[in-house]
């Protein structure tokens, strides 16, 4: 009988050792998974970081093309106003230029 519990003793002994390992191993991948799970956790706040920054920035330039397509209508009224008065400007010394043939002619 005493045979019999020492070698269960000894058993328990050597299962309680495997079970240390085994918990022991468990804790260190349970640290590696923190670990890599920070290391994940930093990048994601970088990549939203980033995401945000690249969202201003679109909307940066979404209001400069704005401002831009404002001043494109600015530019192409003052030239619709421009042509309007060069042909103004073309009737006139046209209607000149008749009135001084007509003048010319009667004289």
């Amino acid at each position: 009988v005493a045979d019999e519990v020492r070698k269960l003793a000894e058993q328990s002994d050597i299962s309680a050792r495997q079970i240390s390992s085994i918990i022991h191993e468990i804790q260190g991948e349970a640290s590696q998974a923190v670990y890599a799970m920070d290391a994940v956790k930093g990048e994601v706040g970088m990549g939203l970081s980033v995401a945000v920054e690249a969202g201003e920035v679109f909307q940066q330039i979404y209001t400069s093309a704005q401002v831009v397509a404002g001043e494109i209508q600015e530019i192409s009224a003052a030239s619709e106003q421009m042509s309007a008065s060069t042909e103004e400007v073309t009737a006139s010394v046209e209607e000149m230029e008749k009135i001084a043939k007509d003048s010319a002619n009667h004289t």
